[in-house]
C-alpha cells in the first residue's frame, strides 16, 4: 500500500500501480506535484461533467458503458459514488491512463472509444423524462427547465421533435422517438 498524503489530506491510498506512481512522482518532485495533477483531473472533471451533486447524465452514461466492459456492477443510476469511482480506477489503470478516479477528457475519449465493444442488448433502459428534457435540449428544442416533469413545454418541445423527424406526432416518446434522442445523450 502507498500513501500520498499532503497537508495532512490522503489523495492516495492504493497499492499496484498507484504505487509505481507515487515512486515516480517523489522521485520527480514529490506528492505535492502528483497532488497538483490529482487536482487538475478534478477541476476538469468538474467543468467536464458539470454538477455531481445530484443525477447526471453523462455519469449514468459512463455507468453504461463500464458495466458493459464488465468494470462496474452497482445501480445505474447517475450519481457518482464510491463503486463508480472504483470502477473509473480500475477501467483507467487498464486503459494505461493515470489513475485519478475522475472522469476528465482522456478518461471520457477512452470510454467513449471503448463503447464499441459492448455487446447491444435489446431491451434498453427507458429514457427519464430529465434524459428526455436533456436530449431535446440538445437536439435543439425547447422543453423548459430539465427538472424531471413532464410539462406541456416538455410535450410541446417532443412534438416539435418528432414533427421535424417524420414521426407520429403525439407528444409521447415511445420507442421510436426514443430511438433518436438517444443519439443527442
Amino acid at each position: 500500500m502507498t500513501k500520498c498524503t499532503v497537508k495532512g489530506k490522503v489523495y492516495f491510498k492504493s497499492g499496484g500501480i498507484m504505487s509505481l506512481i507515487c515512486i515516480v512522482a517523489l522521485a520527480l518532485g514529490g506528492c505535492q506535484r502528483l497532488s497538483k495533477v490529482v487536482f487538475s483531473e478534478m477541476h476538469e472533471e468538474k467543468d467536464f461533467l458539470g454538477d455531481i451533486t445530484k443525477v447526471n447524465l453523462k455519469v449514468e452514461e459512463a455507468q453504461v458503458i463500464l458495466t458493459g466492459l464488465k468494470f462496474y456492477r452497482g445501480s445505474i443510476d447517475g450519481v457518482l459514488g464510491k463503486r463508480t469511482r472504483a470502477s473509473i480506477k480500475q477501467f483507467q489503470e487498464e486503459s494505461g491512463i493515470m489513475v485519478t478516479g475522475f472522469i476528465g477528457k482522456k478518461t471520457w475519449g477512452k470510454l467513449r472509444e471503448r463503447k464499441s465493444e459492448i455487446k447491444v442488448q435489446n431491451i434498453e433502459k427507458p429514457l427519464s423524462i430529465e434524459q428526455i428534457q436533456y436530449a431535446l435540449k440538445k437536439a435543439g428544442y425547447d422543453p423548459g427547465p430539465i427538472d424531471g416533469k413532464l410539462g406541456w413545454k416538455t410535450q410541446e418541445a417532443v412534438k416539435k421533435f418528432q414533427k421535424t423527424r417524420g414521426l407520429k406526432i403525439d407528444g409521447i416518446a415511445g420507442k421510436n422517438t426514443v430511438k433518436i434522442l438517444r443519439e443527442y445523450l
